[in-house]
């Protein structure tokens, strides 16, 4: 990875175009005894699906009429349905899985992303946890971030990470629904290579902030002009909606990031590991300097707050 502090023009050789995929020939049809049954039982099974799903669509409609005592009108149904859609849980457990898939594909989280928000998801917003009010971070500010992720590491470095984070998906996931199953990204989290991803961007990244305070003021202010542009949701309130990330949310995002223990406050062990190993004597330098000065914010901030932790 490129250690210069000019980021955003870093290079690296480009992905090499993923060769065209083959298009498969329909196998002819099979004339056994077999096919019929096994295509009336799969049939079957989808009809069940089905027949499940509806009843619970009936059963919130009914609801929703005795909730009104009135016949429902178009936007009724509507909620219904959006309530459902957002509410997984409340549907036939098969159902819920292609939901929740679905929903991960969607939201953009692609699972490089995915690995390295990981290092500070503690720090995001929690309604049985912490508040935004307490000093949460909100999922919204992870476009942000990834934006600030990609100018700090360059363009090809970014999508070489990405493409090494979709590679060891595919390697570990067996069916679609494994995208929906926390334990299949907690062990994706803890795999070498998982660790390695994550910990590689983030010494790049910590290597480009030697002139900290300078960095730090254009890290707040690229995630803060996400924030700004955005389009705001209806189901958001306006506090939520109005929250910026200021000098203590950087703090102790870096320090969840960074620092092993708030005695020593040293780099991760396993920082400390792959950075002796895999970047020269420059990039050292620069996240020495870094820790430098991390540290002073750290202790700044605690005379103000109790709230930054490492763990």
């Amino acid at each position: 990875m490129s250690n210069s502090d000019n980021s955003e023009k870093a290079v690296d050789r480009p992905i090499p175009p993923a060769p065209e995929p083959s298009v498969p020939v329909p196998a002819p049809a099979s004339k056994s005894d077999d096919s019929e049954p096994v295509s009336r039982e799969r049939a079957g099974m989808v009809l069940e699906d089905m027949h499940s799903l509806l009843a619970v669509v009936q059963k919130e409609l009914i609801a929703e009429i005795d909730r009104k005592r009135a016949p429902l009108i178009e936007k009724d149904v509507a909620k219904v349905i959006k309530m459902l859609r957002d509410k997984p849980e409340l549907l036939p457990e098969k159902v819920q899985k292609v939901v929740r898939v679905d929903i991960i594909q969607r939201s953009g989280r692609d699972p490089f992303s995915r690995i390295l928000v990981k290092r500070f998801s503690r720090l995001l917003e929690d309604p049985n946890n912490r508040t935004l009010a307490q000093g949460a971070l909100p999922r919204r500010m992870i476009p942000g971030f990834l934006a600030v992720v990609r100018l700090l590491t360059g363009g090809p470095n970014y999508d070489r990470m990405q493409e090494r984070a979709r590679e060891l998906v595919s390697k570990r996931q067996t069916v679609p629904e494994d995208l929906a199953d926390p334990s299949f990204w907690t062990n994706l989290y803890n795999t070498d290579e998982g660790q390695a991803i994550a910990i590689s961007v983030f010494i790049t990244m910590a290597s480009r902030f030697a002139r900290y305070q300078r960095r730090k003021e254009w890290f707040l202010k690229v995630i803060n002009n996400a924030l700004d542009v955005a389009k705001k949701p209806k189901s958001i309130s306006d506090d939520a909606w109005n929250w910026r990330m200021n000098d203590s949310h950087f703090v102790e995002m870096f320090t969840r990031v960074f620092i092993q223990d708030m005695k020593t406050m040293s780099l991760r062990h396993d920082f400390r590991a792959i950075l002796d190993a895999e970047f020269d004597d420059t990039a050292k330098t620069q996240v020495e300097e870094m820790l430098t000065h991390l540290r002073e914010d750290i202790k700044r901030v605690l005379s103000q707050s109790r709230q930054v932790t490492s763990d």
